[in-house]
Formats: structure tokens, sequence, C-alpha cells
């Protein structure tokens, strides 16, 4: 595997949609945006308090999970966002 499969499809994507593909090496969590994301997921939802989830699972019943989740996820800014990827070190200060 040579990798040179991979940027024919980054050309394409940055030519056409102005994305740019990322690869992160294998067992590098601490690189990747996408874990600080969780992270910042598992927090607020430790401090959210019990009693807003008893009110919550009153109107969503069997999707609290989802619900509570979409809830925090909508709620991370811009600024946020920026912040998981400076940590993760793939974009400078």
């Amino acid at each position: 595997h040579t990798g040179k499969e991979n940027s024919v499809l980054q050309d394409y994507l940055w030519e056409k949609y102005a994305i740019f593909l990322l690869f992160l090496p294998a067992r590098a969590p601490e690189w990747n945006p996408m874990e600080q994301v969780w992270k910042s997921l598992v927090q607020r939802l430790r401090e959210l308090p019990v009693n807003k989830c008893r009110e919550v699972a009153k109107e969503t019943g069997p999707h609290l999970s989802a619900y509570t989740a979409i809830e925090i996820l909508s709620g991370i800014t811009y600024d946020e966002v920026k912040q998981f990827y400076h940590g993760s070190g793939l974009v400078p200060q």
C-alpha cells in the first residue's frame, strides 16, 4: 500500500467540494479531534443535573439518551470545535 490511490481521491474531493482529507495514524486518539468531542460529551453528561434528566425522561421516554446527546452536542460552539482541533495538535494555536 503506497497511498498513491488516496491522492487521487484527495485531489478530487478538494477540487470538487473543497474537502480536505486528513489521514490519522492508527492508535493515535490524541490526534483525532473527534475524540475531543467525545471527551466533552462525557464531561457534560457527568455535569447534567439528575433532576433535569428525570424531567426530560418524562417527556422523551425511551429516547432520553438520544435527546440528551443532541442537546449537548448542539450546544457545542464554533470556538469549542476550533479548540478540539487545537487540542489535537493538528492546527497551530
